[in-house]
């Protein structure tokens, strides 16, 4: 492999600008296209749920019932039974409050900015001399998927999320990917294709 030439300052623009077609793509599939918004089904009996979690004095967390404390706690024949009557499943609770868009909104920004800047550095890394912009955008692309989207692919495997959902994410990633992808191409210091 031959030395880079292209050196990680050059893609900083490329960076902020990948970070910030992510969020766009996000705020167009999410916000806009609404397809996501079926992903979570309502509880039957909402109302009396909550109402139970506050007078347990459940605070925010995540949590796993019934819960073992381990491997051995499986073997528990009282976990066993428990676990065969069910029902069985993961909670994550909020801190209660008024809700507001900013803090996640902000922390995705970032995180998008940060995945951006991995496959920046990964392609100085690992791009031999000379790469062209299709090479150089197939390699940011990939990692934007495999960081968007594959990552997900535990909900379903040890959760019981729905597939279907993980679909949905699986597309979403191919389509951030190819955003941040095209924006290297786009600004970035690669040989023609």
């Amino acid at each position: 492999m031959n030395i880079a030439v292209i050196d990680l300052s050059d893609l900083w623009l490329c960076v902020l600008i990948g970070g910030t077609a992510v969020f766009l793509m996000s705020f167009l599939l999410r916000m806009v296209l609404k397809y996501h918004w079926s992903d979570y089904a309502a509880l039957p009996d909402e109302e009396a749920m909550r109402a139970a979690i506050r007078e347990a004095g459940i605070g925010a967390g995540q949590y796993v019932f019934p819960h073992c404390g381990g491997p051995e706690g499986m073997k528990d024949p009282e976990y066993v039974k428990s676990y065969e009557r069910g029902p069985t499943g993961f909670l994550v609770l909020q801190e209660p409050g008024p809700f507001s868009f900013a803090k996640p909104l902000v922390l995705s920004f970032c995180f998008n900015v940060l995945v951006s800047f991995l496959a920046a550095w990964m392609a100085v890394t690992f791009l031999d001399e000379g790469a062209d912009a299709t090479k150089a955008g197939l390699f940011v692309g990939l990692i934007g998927f495999l960081a968007f989207s594959v990552s997900n692919t535990w909900g379903p495997i040890w959760k019981s999320e729905p597939w279907c959902v993980w679909g949905k994410e699986i597309f979403d990633g191919v389509v951030y990917g190819a955003a941040m992808a095209g924006v290297f191409v786009w600004l970035g210091p690669w040989g023609a294709a």
